[in-house]
């Protein structure tokens, strides 16, 4: 009988250090959005979405691409260049996705030393994502 009040108490006392424990304040502050993720400012990627064709100077300037999405396909091609504008004689095909190219995404990951553009043929009518920094 004597065990048993032993035992009681015991499991009272955890009891009410566990309840004490959950309720204290220790301190934690409040996450706030700025608190998430790894990424520190300057190395966070943008992205430049095309639905029309034509080229676009997504950076004049050093850049990394990240990956380019098609989302939705087109029976025109689409140029990927390390340039730093589309008149550029020293710029060099990076990629070119045919004509009616596979939906998906395709990483690249690679540094551009002269700048990135984006040149969707006449007529495009397809949707591509382009992601870099």
């Amino acid at each position: 009988m004597k065990l048993i009040s032993v035992l009681i108490g015991v499991f009272m006392l955890v009891i009410a250090g566990t309840v004490g424990f959950l309720s204290a304040d220790r301190g934690v502050q409040d996450v706030t959005f700025n608190d998430l993720g790894s990424v520190n400012i300057a190395n966070e990627y943008h992205f430049a979405s095309t639905t029309e064709a034509g080229a676009k100077v997504l950076q004049a300037t050093r850049t990394t691409l990240g990956s380019v999405t098609i989302v939705k396909t087109s029976a025109q091609t689409v140029e990927i260049k390390n340039a730093t504008s589309t008149t550029d004689a020293l710029g060099t095909v990076v990629a070119t996705f045919p004509a009616s190219a596979v939906v998906g995404t395709y990483v690249f990951d690679t540094v551009l030393d002269r700048g990135l553009i984006v040149t969707a043929a006449a007529s495009y009518a397809g949707e591509f994502i382009t992601l870099y920094r």
